[in-house]
């Protein structure tokens, strides 16, 4: 039996019918040389082979005393035909129609009766590729084991055969997963109190930035305009994806002397900005969006299931420049990561907890769309494998991030690198954000224009240097 911490439980706490708060992950391989009409059904059949299983994999949801608080148990009932499940495509399948059914599939909560999890695997894929479609409850994982628990099953050896599947007990243990660990004991008293210097001049610096007392690139919660983007939702869910040769962005980044996550905060502020134009609806206002920021992990227990605090990013979208936007985000990130990294650990992990109890009241309270919005939407951006993985010789070709949207925050972009390649999927509310695949045509035309603004940049260095 595993009690969930406070972080963990208030993932259930915010879920409702319109908001399940489940992260997922589709994944494209390639089938292996030779392969015949029925290799995805043997690939089925060897996901559901099953020894004995990992927690929390066969742990189901479970009361406290008095209702308080969530506990995992073992389901004796486990029912591997529910949880691994077989798609195919129409004839002659096409991504869009992938989107369309993991769209489908994502907009669904778990069942909280059984454990938190499902795993399709789906085919009729062009170009003899079958894909993945992954969802875990946030209570047991956050972004970045997310991904982990994707791919902690696959090999870097392409004649590797007889793979277990992550949920098999004969599997790498995955790390970062509620369940894979015991969690380190509680800081005493005294650690506690020592904590409260440092958040409470973090707390006092950015209500003084809030309330516009002190003058700060810094943003905070509540600073952001009202949107479309921060309407009530309905449950229905758009998922569309896309990838970019990750040199691509590197280059561009590295000639305007940003990092990765920058540059493609200035894609998703060019995109979305030319997204809302389109629709009459851009505010006047910049808009801000929470950036997730993992917590090391070094010297604790990889057990927790989440570990990321929140920073947030002013997009500059109220600017036709693009460089004036690259500006914002630059200086915005900046101070957020200086603020940050002024805290120990434990200090940050309290600082996480006080910032993100405005959006928590915001969703117990059934009050998400009516108030201002603590911020816009979020933008994440995941490391991924950096070498080449295989199940059981089929090669992993793109790895899709599919996050969660809680009420009143329509749009989420995430972001993975994986090997050679950096691969975005967005989800939003169907009804409130229209032609979603448009998005990703603005977000191509951004980084051309981030490509231009870099080789005018080159070339003014060039004709300094001579």
């Amino acid at each position: 039996m595993k009690k969930l911490s406070a972080q963990d439980s208030a993932w259930l706490a915010i879920e409702g019918e319109r908001t399940p708060m489940h992260i997922g992950g589709l994944s494209l391989f390639r089938l292996p040389e030779g392969a015949g009409p029925g290799h995805v059904r043997e690939i089925v059949a060897q996901h559901a082979k099953v020894s004995a299983w990992r927690p929390p994999f066969n742990q189901k949801l479970l009361r406290g005393p008095a209702g308080l608080g969530w506990k995992l148990v073992e389901d004796e009932g486990m029912d591997v035909d529910y949880h691994i499940r077989h798609s195919a495509l129409p004839a002659n399948g096409t991504y869009r129609d992938l989107f369309v059914l993991v769209s489908r599939l994502h907009s669904i909560a778990l069942d909280r009766q059984r454990p938190l999890w499902e795993f399709h695997i789906i085919e009729g894929l062009p170009d003899n590729q079958y894909a993945t479609y992954t969802k875990v409850h946030h209570a047991l994982a956050d972004g970045s084991a997310g991904v982990r628990l994707m791919h902690m099953g696959l090999s870097p050896d392409a004649e590797a055969r007889d793979l277990p599947s992550i949920w098999d007990a004969a599997a790498d243990k995955p790390r970062g997963l509620i369940g894979s660990g015991q969690r380190k004991a509680r800081p005493g008293l005294r650690a506690q109190w020592a904590m409260v210097p440092q958040v409470a001049k973090v707390t006092t610096e950015m209500l003084r930035v809030a309330t516009g007392l002190k003058p700060s690139p810094l943003r905070t919660p509540w600073q952001a305009p009202r949107s479309i983007l921060n309407g009530r939702l309905s449950g229905a869910r758009r998922v569309v994806c896309q990838s970019w040769p990750i040199a691509r962005l590197q280059d561009t980044a590295k000639a305007l002397d940003l990092t990765l996550n920058d540059l493609f905060l200035a894609m998703c502020s060019g995109a979305i900005r030319t997204y809302l134009q389109g629709l009459g609806a851009l505010p006047s206002d910049p808009l801000i969006c929470g950036v997730p920021v993992a917590i090391s992990r070094e010297g604790e227990d990889d057990g927790m299931g989440n570990s990321i605090s929140m920073a947030f990013a002013n997009l500059g979208t109220h600017c036709a420049s693009p460089q004036m936007r690259i500006d914002a985000i630059r200086e915005s990130i900046r101070s957020a990561k200086q603020m940050l990294s002024s805290l120990d650990r434990r200090s940050l992990m309290a600082y996480t907890a006080l910032a993100s109890s405005p959006l928590a009241v915001e969703q117990l309270s059934n009050l998400a769309g009516y108030l201002p919005p603590v911020f816009n939407l979020i933008v994440s951006n995941v490391p991924g494998p950096r070498n080449p993985l295989y199940w059981n010789g089929a090669r992993l070709e793109h790895v899709y991030p599919i996050s969660l949207l809680p009420d009143g925050q329509a749009l989420n972009v995430t972001a993975v690198s994986y090997v050679d390649s950096f691969d975005v999927g967005i989800v939003a509310c169907r009804r409130t954000l229209p032609h979603m695949q448009r998005l990703i045509d603005h977000l191509e035309v951004a980084l051309q224009e981030l490509e231009a603004l870099a080789g005018r940049s080159q070339g003014r260095k060039r004709k300094t240097a001579a």
